[in-house]
């Protein structure tokens, strides 16, 4: 057992090694690394969900502009992340042409997948730490504290069965970025079903696992059904809704989340971006 713990303590050592030499041999600058070591407080290590993800951002001061907002300048994202664990930022995580310089907030929070029914914890376990390049790069982050999940008011209303909550029901018009489309339902299905609850599932294109990017659920009305998912449907607050995206949309009969034998699914074949307005999905597999 001592030696199994030992074998992976060295195998962590080892790849973040890999890590600084990679960035050194691509050419990047090798001093925007920000390193150390993730950790759970112990009073909440009963708290980790099942199938998490760990996602870990560093922010600044942008454009050198004292009393503006913070700005992500780097993004990572680990699954199932194994604690301690050893965290190494650097160029091939930053955003654009940020860069890893000056004061850095580091936050980390791990939560799990809710949509999925694969956990019922509502929250995510969050810490955070400051560094300053002047004074070293390594900085140590304990998950001590736990933040509300925005879906987590959804979940409860669904479990009580409440009404849906304002904008579930027909399509708004969108203030910002925003995929849009018409969901039907393969004829191979025979009649299409009523009642029930539709999900909008909006996921980074080659993620399958984790919590979605965005969600919005709407009340089955009938088919054809048109539907917007847009920045206000994002999980996590500062999370970009951006780029190349997959969209799962699910058909609970239950109108519950999770997935039930029975329900009705279907994606995009293919990647879509963020701002497509003809992203139309048929409901084509029946669970």
């Amino acid at each position: 057992m001592r030696f199994r713990i030992e074998m992976t303590a060295f195998i962590r050592a080892m790849v973040g090694l890999a890590v600084l030499f990679t960035l050194t041999a691509c050419g990047d600058d090798a001093s925007e690394v920000i390193s150390g070591e993730i950790k759970v407080a112990p009073a909440l290590a009963s708290e980790i969900p099942r199938n998490p993800l760990l996602v870990i951002e560093a922010r600044s001061k942008g454009g050198g502009n004292p009393n503006g907002p913070p700005a992500v300048v780097a993004v990572q994202r680990v699954r199932n992340p194994k604690f301690p664990l050893k965290y190494f930022l650097g160029p091939p995580d930053r955003k654009g042409a940020a860069r890893l310089s000056g004061a850095i907030q580091v936050t980390a929070k791990l939560f799990g997948d809710e949509l999925s029914g694969d956990t019922a914890k509502p929250f995510a376990l969050v810490g955070s730490s400051t560094t300053n390049f002047a004074d070293g790069r390594g900085r140590d982050i304990i998950l001590g504290r736990k933040e509300p999940i925005r879906l987590a008011a959804v979940l409860k209303r669904q479990r009580r069965g409440a009404a849906a909550p304002p904008g579930s029901g027909p399509v708004r018009a969108s203030t910002g970025k925003s995929i849009s489309g018409t969901i039907t339902v393969s004829p191979s299905l025979g009649r299409a079903p009523s009642g029930g609850a539709i999900f909008v599932i909006v996921r980074p294109a080659g993620v399958n696992a984790g919590p979605p990017l965005a969600v919005r659920r709407l009340r089955n009305s009938g088919f054809p059904l048109k539907y917007e998912v847009s920045e206000a449907n994002v999980m996590i607050g500062g999370m970009p809704f951006q780029g190349s995206v997959n969209v799962t949309v699910r058909l609970d009969g239950d109108g519950r989340v999770g997935s039930q034998p029975g329900d009705l699914e279907g994606r995009t074949k293919q990647p879509v971006q963020v701002g497509d307005t003809s992203v139309d999905i048929v409901l084509d597999k029946r669970r």
